[in-house]
């Protein structure tokens, strides 16, 4: 009934919006299937437009084949994890190479934005987010459905790293006097300015790469805090929510941008319970849009 198209799954890459596609896959309440994007074909939408079509990231399928969800009014929902209007996907990862980005007035940029807002829903890792596509098509705002999900976490997940904060609350984890720094080779996260930022100020870290999941969150709970400095929009990184939830504190810029919704700056009982929903509530959300029909 339902069909998930992704140009990369959790079996994949093991990417922040593979997870949270993921999640949601898994607390899918109808029959679902996994459909990578390059496979999608114009017969097989025309064979499949009467089923439920859900789109996490999906730049493998070429503008004229997506132009056809519309053209055949296929119920397609479309999870955006970054900024699809922009070929790189990243407005100032676009300038820093090219010396300006004007994407959202090209061809390419404004049928992408059009074909978002066909979408029965649009969801959206971030409020921030949001309004940085809608700042760009305002004339867009209004029609569409808007709906921020945030990163979505397996229930087991979040109840992982309450364990892990429980244990460093009774003393079996101790806290260093260190700074927890996410070495990663993408451009986006900022690895090398949280590293200075560090070593202008005398302050101790650690790089964590390379760590299974539970390795990477004993040694985050060991920090005192965490230091991440993206260059560019994060639309919800998960490893913010992950420090938060073990009760570090926290250094971030404005490019992190679900950093100030009210949900991320409530008590960290009432985070776990936004967090444990994540997967049902995406769900809740189509089912409500269905009925609606």
């Amino acid at each position: 009934e339902v069909i998930f198209v992704q140009d990369f799954f959790a079996k994949d890459l093991t990417g922040g919006a593979e997870l949270t596609s993921d999640a949601i896959i898994k607390a899918c309440p109808r029959p679902l299937f996994e459909l990578h994007a390059h496979s999608i074909t114009e017969s097989m939408i025309q064979k499949h437009h009467g089923k439920i079509w859900v789109f996490g990231n999906q730049t493998m399928v070429p503008p004229h084949l997506l132009q056809k969800f519309i053209d055949l009014k296929v119920r397609y929902y479309f999870f955006e994890y970054d900024f699809k209007p922009c070929v790189m996907r990243s407005t100032k990862k676009h300038e820093m190479q090219a010396g300006k980005c004007d994407c959202h007035n090209t061809p390419y940029g404004r049928f992408m934005a059009n074909w978002m807002s066909q979408a029965r829903i649009l969801f959206w890792c971030s409020d921030g987010q949001m309004e940085k596509f809608y700042g760009l098509y305002p004339h867009l705002r209004g029609p569409t459905k808007n709906f921020t999900q945030s990163s979505t976490f397996y229930p087991e997940t979040i109840l992982n790293i309450r364990k892990v904060r429980e244990r460093k609350e009774r003393g079996e984890l101790e806290v260093q006097d260190r700074w927890a720094i996410l070495d990663s080779d993408s451009w986006i996260k900022g690895t090398e300015d949280a590293v200075k930022y560090c070593k202008e100020r005398n302050m101790n870290y650690v790089l964590l790469k390379d760590l299974s999941n539970e390795q990477f969150l004993e040694e985050l709970a060991k920090s005192k805090g965490l230091i991440f400095l993206p260059r560019d929009a994060d639309t919800c990184p998960r490893v913010v929510i992950e420090a938060k939830i073990l009760g570090l504190e926290i250094v971030a810029n404005k490019n992190v941008q679900h950093f100030e919704e009210a949900w991320f700056n409530k008590t960290i009982p009432e985070i776990e319970e936004y967090l444990l929903d994540g997967p049902s509530r995406f769900w809740r959300v189509i089912e409500k849009s269905l009925q609606t029909l």
